[in-house]
């Protein structure tokens, strides 16, 4: 393996960490607003923007798996499609998805805590 690689490598995994935290954030909020009742416009307008993001990401969910042996960028897509799903799922099957991405998350955060630490 030569710098090149390993260089890739390291930015293929910050790209991944990235998008792991981003999705903490927007896919709590996206289940919370898809569960009002009445959203507002505001709401509805952000609504369209986290489905835009994760409608348009392209990834091969086996990327995470390879790179740090997690199957994190599946669970980010199976919960997604959850929740978008959500007139057909019930809240409890929703919070499971969501639930297990986020313990998920805590895990890895622990992994790459300890390894910078090192």
């Amino acid at each position: 393996m030569n710098a090149s690689d390993i260089s890739n490598i390291n930015t293929a995994n910050f790209i991944l960490r990235h998008f792991v935290d981003l999705s903490a954030r927007l896919l709590p909020l996206l289940n919370d607003l898809t569960q009002k009742r009445n959203p507002t416009e505001e709401e509805k307008n952000s609504i369209r923007k986290i489905v835009s993001v994760y409608s348009h990401y392209r990834f091969d969910p086996n990327t995470s798996v390879q790179l740090i042996n997690s199957n994190i960028l599946e669970l980010i897509q199976k919960t997604f499609e959850n929740i978008v799903d959500a007139q057909r799922k019930k809240s409890i099957e929703r919070k499971l998805y969501l639930d297990h991405f986020l313990y998920e998350r805590e895990r890895l955060i622990d992994v790459w805590e300890t390894v910078e630490a090192n």
